[in-house]
């Protein structure tokens, strides 16, 4: 049960509960709202919050965000992405510049001939 992944003093400080609340919960079982909240703490499926992040979760020992099919990433590698996107796009412009530029040439070359 989710409830068992936490240790009272882990669910007592994240819900507000209080210590009598906590036992009773792992003796009859925990309302929903309390178990949705640690599975979002948990970082289990971030679906819960919204439906288009179904299958991502957290690994809140390393800090990690994975994705459905288990690949990791960690904050810098997703602060990243826009510069690495950019960088690509210029590279891209680069290389159709050079291209375009050694069609201009030929053709020069062959109207000069």
């Amino acid at each position: 049960m989710l409830i068992d992944y936490f240790t009272n003093a882990e669910i007592m400080r994240l819900t507000g509960a209080g210590r009598s609340t906590v036992y009773r919960w792992r003796q009859s079982g925990a309302p929903q709202t309390v178990l949705k909240l640690l599975e979002i703490i948990e970082g289990r499926d971030l679906g819960i919050i919204h439906p288009d992040w179904s299958g991502w979760g957290i690994n809140f020992k390393t800090g990690e965000l994975y994705t459905p099919t288990n690949d990791c990433f960690l904050t810098w590698q997703i602060i990243s992405l826009p510069y690495l996107h950019g960088a690509l796009n210029g590279y891209k412009q680069r290389e159709r510049l050079a291209v375009n530029a050694v069609r201009l040439n030929q053709f020069v070359n062959v109207r000069g001939q």
